[in-house]
């Protein structure tokens, strides 16, 4: 069933974009560093090595040499997700900004040229600048969040192929480790999020917070230390599905390209095909999760509106689902 459509079609041109230049960056950073994801050392069985086909081989045990399977330190992971999600992030914060005053505001209906306007009366109130506010709350929040994702999910891969007794990653293993991934870096971020997302949904052209300091002081005098917490819970819901689709997806496609075009190594890979891998992987991930982010923002700017995730779920769509849009929408997909 279709929930929630504010903003959906924009979320559908900047959530592919964001992460699939978040993912291909991170690559490239990892392999100007010569590094790689994989630990030194892999089994092969069959000719196959992490969904790459190794003609002649036959069961054996394959040395890779330490520029090319370098695995990434803690800090260099961290350093190279961190700049991988701060540079997707900004690139697409105007639209980003524009989707959550969609999201959170009831009365407003959105649709693409409304949007378009939205952002034309930003600039023409608070100039250019004014697409990126909340911007800085969102870098003190994507940087380690993108830095603890991608550094731990090397690590949670590596957890589940042990638990699992698995040969090799495959898709159950990615899903798992992004999941993992996702849920480690929202819990650890989580009040930097909130605080983006209240900065950037207040349409004024008065700042609602006079700092990072000052908004921390006034949500937990007004509303108490949870409030720095509320959406948490379909945060997480929402974090889960979306991280292990996306990474799984990505990295997947990587191994599936890397067999049928014979590259011995990740970074053989185009960036223009991990640009396109990466941004189906997003399509993907954010269609199948995007009505929770709806409710994740309305939690976040109005905590006390609803009272548990499946309330806003089902309050949300109450007021969404007479819509002439979403009834055609459901009648075309449901029907």
């Amino acid at each position: 069933m279709i929930l929630v459509l504010t903003g959906f079609t924009l979320n559908l041109i900047k959530g592919p974009v964001a992460l699939g230049v978040s993912l291909t960056l991170n690559d490239e950073l990892i392999g100007l560093l010569g590094a790689s994801y994989h630990p030194k050392r892999y089994e092969s069985r069959a000719g196959v090595m992490e969904g790459i086909l190794m003609p002649g081989q036959g069961s054996s045990s394959i040395e890779l040499n330490d520029a090319e399977t370098r695995r990434l330190s803690t800090i260099e992971g961290l350093i190279c997700g961190g700049v991988a999600g701060a540079c997707a992030k900004s690139f697409i914060a105007p639209a980003d900004r524009v989707k959550i005053l969609y999201q959170v505001d009831r009365s407003r209906a959105f649709s693409l040229g409304a949007a378009i306007g939205t952002g034309r009366s930003i600039v023409a109130n608070s100039g250019v600048a004014g697409l990126w506010r909340g911007n800085g709350a969102m870098m003190l929040r994507v940087v380690p969040y993108a830095g603890i994702t991608y550094s731990t999910f090397d690590q949670y891969e590596d957890m589940f192929v042990r638990l699992l007794k698995k040969d090799e990653r495959d898709v159950l293993t990615r899903f798992l480790s992004g999941a993992a991934a996702g849920a480690t870096a929202t819990l650890c971020t989580y009040p930097l999020d909130l605080l983006r997302a209240r900065m950037a949904a207040h349409w004024s052209m008065e700042l609602r917070y006079s700092s990072y300091t000052s908004a921390i002081k006034e949500i937990i005098a007004k509303e108490g230390g949870m409030a720095l917490f509320s959406g948490l819970r379909p945060t997480l819901i929402g974090i889960v599905p979306y991280a292990g689709l996306s990474f799984s997806a990505f990295h997947t496609m990587k191994a599936k390209s890397m067999a049928a075009f014979e590259y011995r190594r990740e970074s053989d890979i185009p960036t223009q095909m991990r640009l396109l891998m990466g941004g189906l992987a997003g399509l993907f991930a954010q269609s199948a999760t995007y009505p929770l982010d709806i409710v994740r923002r309305r939690m976040q700017v109005e905590p006390n509106a609803y009272s548990s995730t499946w309330d806003a779920l089902r309050t949300i769509y109450s007021k969404v689902h007479k819509d002439p849009c979403c009834q055609l929408l459901v009648h075309m997909f449901l029907k």
